[in-house]
């Protein structure tokens, strides 16, 4: 069983044709370190967290999940 990670923040659920829903999330993954995620949406199974960005300090993470946001929005 994969233990789960809170998700700290989490961007609105994006939508485009061909790819499936996605949002970005910042988790705390470890007591010191911090991480920015694409999290996918499928339909038919469970979802699923790619393309990590690892921070020790959790305002350097809430950037870069403000960045992550923007661009996701942006596609």
């Amino acid at each position: 069983m994969t233990e789960q990670i809170e998700e700290i923040l989490a961007s609105e659920v994006q939508t485009a044709e061909g790819k499936y829903p996605s949002q970005i999330v910042m988790r705390q993954v470890k007591p010191t370190t911090f991480a920015t995620h694409l999290k996918v949406l499928p339909p038919d199974r469970e979802a699923y967290y790619i393309l990590g960005h690892y921070f020790t300090k959790r305002k350097e993470a809430e950037a870069d999940f403000q960045k992550r946001v923007q661009e996701l929005e942006s596609l």
